[in-house]
């Protein structure tokens, strides 16, 4: 691409150029051929004016200075004779490989086990009954349970219970002695009778005397002839006994 410079001084020359050109070309042509003239007309003079036409220089915005020098002119000899400088080549590019090594991951340190619960000792099986060979095991008995609860009942009823007097028949008040009665004695005599499990009275005797031997003896007497009731534990007639106070008073 040229400079602006350049091109507004080549345009006025170029234009000079083809004034010249044009001028040399009428005045040969001139030369050459004779000039006719028709009969009965005077000659005429030709004059040829030649005006120089100044080429009006594009308008591009841009001030030209005159006094600004010319760019040199390159020699062509001069970049004939300087040696071209090769391009340098291409730096090979490095092949990257299409499926490259997986990087290795650092392994993790592995985690600490949970520690084991300790599993209970199972329990011992009881032991199973001895067995003699060719003795085949004995049937459970369905009566057997109401037979222990029978013999608990009885082993209970061995030490006699304490109860309240439940009477079969009215007790007979004893008899007041005659002697005591002449001598004006008079007193309690607490007793205590022994019922079996039919009601009977087993036995009597005094815990509490009422401090005449006369008195004691007939209250021991009079309470061995009473009848009651036997006492009974989950229905079943047990042992027991009774205490009794025995008054004997003088109207």
């Amino acid at each position: 691409m040229q400079d602006p410079i350049v091109r507004l001084i080549k345009r006025p020359l170029m234009a000079m150029l083809l004034l010249s050109g044009s001028l040399h070309l009428l005045l040969f042509s001139g030369w050459a051929a004779p000039v006719l003239t028709p009969a009965g007309d005077s000659v005429t003079e030709l004059q040829l004016n030649l005006h120089a036409v100044q080429a009006h220089p594009l308008d591009s915005g841009a001030t030209v200075d005159s006094r600004a020098p010319l760019p040199p002119v390159p020699d062509a000899t001069a970049q004939a004779a300087r040696p071209a400088v090769a391009a340098p080549a291409p730096r090979p590019t490095p092949k990257l490989a299409e499926n490259p090594a997986p990087v290795p991951q650092p392994e993790s340190p592995p985690a600490d086990p949970a520690p084991a619960r300790p599993t209970p000792a199972p329990e011992p099986a009881p032991a199973p009954r001895y067995q003699p060979p060719g003795q085949e095991p004995e049937a459970e008995d369905p009566f057997e349970e109401l037979l222990s609860d029978h013999r608990e009942v009885v082993a209970a009823a061995d030490a006699p219970v304490e109860r309240d007097p439940q009477w079969r028949r009215p007790p007979q008040p004893p008899v007041y002695p005659p002697l005591a009665r002449r001598r004006g004695q008079e007193g309690e005599v607490m007793l205590r009778l022994d019922i079996d499990a039919r009601g009977e009275v087993t036995g009597a005797r005094v815990l509490n005397s009422s401090g005449h031997p006369l008195l004691d003896r007939a209250a021991r007497e009079a309470g061995l002839g009473w009848q009651l009731m036997p006492a009974r534990i989950n229905g079943i007639a047990v042992a027991s006994y009774v205490t009794i106070p025995v008054q004997f008073r003088l109207h």
